[in-house]
């Protein structure tokens, strides 16, 4: 569905995809580990050569990376979004009681301005949707390509 928004074939929809790679700052690493690193010998680390190891193993933890797929009218009335990060996905520890999943949500669930809606989505804001959780199932867990 993605590729016939983007090749523009669900007339009247449009489409509009938003990407977001977020590490939180605190887990940035500072010049100066960054250079202590660069100066560690094999063995044990210590200083910040190890913070910045930690920094690097819980960026895994805690960065999130985004999608967002919107498809829309040109009035803007009538739009279906749906987004997830990877943690959606995850089969376990989701926040989902059933696991992986992508979140859906369009104009009939929420009544908000689809320009101020794409906006908060577009700078990391989802706590305000309200909306459904659909089942992911990756294909290659059936047996597909």
């Amino acid at each position: 569905m993605c590729f016939a928004g983007r090749a523009g074939i669900l007339e009247p929809y449009l489409y509009a995809c938003h990407f977001d790679d977020h590490v939180p700052n605190h887990l940035h690493p500072k010049p100066e580990e960054l250079e202590a690193m660069g100066r560690a010998k094999v063995g044990k680390l210590e200083g910040k050569a190890k913070r910045f190891v930690r920094k690097i193993g819980q960026t895994f933890v805690e960065r999130r990376l985004f999608a967002a797929h919107l498809f829309y009218v040109p009035s803007k009335l009538h739009w279906h979004l749906f987004y997830f990060d990877q943690r959606d996905r995850a089969e376990d520890r989701n926040h989902w009681r059933h696991g992986a999943h992508i979140h859906y949500v369009n104009d009939m669930f929420l009544h908000y301005d689809l320009d101020a809606m794409w906006s908060r989505i577009t700078r990391g804001e989802t706590n305000f949707l309200n909306g459904l959780h659909v089942r992911y199932i990756d294909p290659r867990a059936l047996g597909g390509a």
